[in-house]
């Protein structure tokens, strides 16, 4: 394609040498180049096509693509404008200036620009699930849910809507709802690590320690590397009483990700169910030098070594 592409540039340059006024030679030169990843010459194109004809809603929506590409957000938000200011319909146009609106935070104007595709285009499923992710954003989780549902209707094999629609509900501590939702999701997906996770948590939510454990380790099969996971499948393990697996999965985590200061910590307390002094210890002095807030928690999640001077001392604790 790029050849193609390659070629169709040589042409057209040719062409734009003969004859500068040529508005479609413009048009298709920058959209050559954007194909070409040469997005600044594209945007210069798609610029000499529109002092030609400054009323061409395709070009000022290309536009918008190129500057959005070259993270020039409020300019590409701008040339949507444009677009759809000449072509009110445009729900394409409407669709994309509601997604660079959502990547820089504006996201109730996001929001109204996705409702406007939708009025072009009631069954669009993108607008609907972008709109729910803009409330979910904004923790408006009814607003989120009502959109989720809609997007679900038009398409119950949508894993990502099933995905987000159970992290609505158990935000919303609705964490029967959230299983039930994220099992729609897996069955969809089944080795997607990310629902996995989202399962773990949930079950956890639930009480159903034993579950959420069997999860956590079909997750951790598909994706060894994610810190975070193991340092939840660590602490679930600790509070299960489990604290030979959950100084291994801690150290796991430090293993993974050494500057992580709640692993440190959360060995330690690991270490001191154990009876591990010197180990939890250590554990503890590392945590407090990545994280000095981690010392106003000495005291109360350690309180028979708090009780120690020397302990303190070693750790530089005062009182």
């Amino acid at each position: 394609m790029s050849l193609r592409h390659s070629d169709a540039e040589t042409e057209l340059e040719e062409c734009l040498r003969l004859n500068p006024q040529h508005r479609e030679a413009w048009y298709e030169l920058g959209y050559c180049k954007d194909m070409l990843g040469k997005l600044a010459q594209s945007l210069d194109c798609y610029d000499k096509h529109l002092e030609i004809d400054p009323y061409s809603s395709n070009t000022w929506y290309n536009r918008g693509i190129i500057l959005n590409k070259l993270k020039r957000y409020n300019e590409s938000v701008q040339s949507y404008d444009m677009a759809v200011a000449i072509r009110e319909n445009f729900s394409s146009a409407w669709y994309n200036r509601g997604n660079v609106l959502a990547n820089i935070g504006n996201l109730k104007e996001a929001i109204e620009s996705y409702h406007r595709t939708l009025e072009h285009e009631p069954d669009d499923v993108a607008s609907l699930f972008n709109i729910a992710s803009a409330y979910e954003e904004l923790r408006d989780y009814k607003q989120s849910i009502q959109h989720l549902e809609k997007c679900l209707e038009l398409d119950p094999n949508y894993a990502d809507a099933w995905y987000a629609l159970a992290c609505c509900f158990d935000m919303k501590e609705q964490h029967l709802a959230a299983y039930n939702a994220v099992v729609k999701a897996i069955d969809l997906v089944p080795d997607c690590a990310e629902y996995l996770h989202a399962k773990a948590d949930i079950e956890y939510n639930l009480g159903r320690m034993p579950e959420s454990l069997s999860t956590y380790r079909e997750m951790l099969r598909l994706e060894n590397e994610n810190a975070y996971a193991w340092f939840d499948y660590a602490a679930t393990l600790f509070e299960a009483g489990s604290t030979v697996e959950a100084v291994e999965a801690f150290q796991k985590v430090i293993a993974i990700e050494p500057s992580l200061a709640d692993a440190h910590f959360e060995l330690a307390r690991a270490y001191n169910a154990q009876g591990e002094t010197d180990l939890a210890i250590a554990s503890l002095g590392t945590a407090f030098v990545l994280d000095g807030k981690k010392r106003k928690l000495f005291r109360e999640s350690f309180p028979e070594l708090y009780r120690q001077e020397s302990v303190r001392k070693q750790l530089g604790i005062k009182l």
